[in-house]
């Protein structure tokens, strides 16, 4: 209910109320100690790790009309070229709680993107999968002795 079940404003209304009550007051503090600010992802660039978007508003992208998907990629090819990703050579997106349509990813290749991750837990096919539509190794699940990406540790020589 609080992810898709309740009216946008609602639902940031009440998610908002109940952050401030369970969680913390200053929810800029708050993200300052849990996220990567820009500097810190321009150094990870420089560097030479990928980047890419994960949307701008974090929403099920879809359950967004075609003009948000719009301004969705938009805003995401703007903040990674302001961290120095060159969209024009491509992009990636890790949707938003894995969730996409055959009209988002329609959108977002219109928009240079190149890669979609899911949520998927499984090693990509990178000859047979979809690009716009990849399964991903979870970290969650990386050191889990049940974890579904022992296959792909063991094949990479990784116990």
């Amino acid at each position: 209910v609080l992810q898709v079940g309740l009216p946008r404003g609602l639902r940031q209304e009440v998610t908002g109320a109940l952050f401030r009550r369970l969680v913390t007051t200053d929810e800029a503090a708050f993200a300052e100690e849990l996220y990567l600010d820009t500097a810190q992802l321009r150094l990870m660039r420089t560097l030479g790790m990928h980047v890419g978007g994960h949307g701008d508003t974090h929403e099920w992208m879809g359950t967004l009309s075609e003009g948000e998907i719009h301004l969705e990629a938009e805003a995401m090819i703007q903040f990674l070229e302001a961290i120095g990703v060159d969209s024009g050579d491509g992009w990636s997106i890790a949707y938003p709680y894995g969730d996409f349509t055959t009209e988002v990813q329609t959108i977002l290749k219109q928009h240079g993107c190149r890669i979609g991750l899911t949520t998927q837990s499984a090693v990509a096919n990178l000859i047979s999968d979809d690009f716009m539509a990849l399964p991903r190794i979870d970290t969650v699940f990386l050191n889990s002795p049940t974890s579904p990406s022992r296959s792909w540790r063991a094949t990479l020589g990784y116990s």
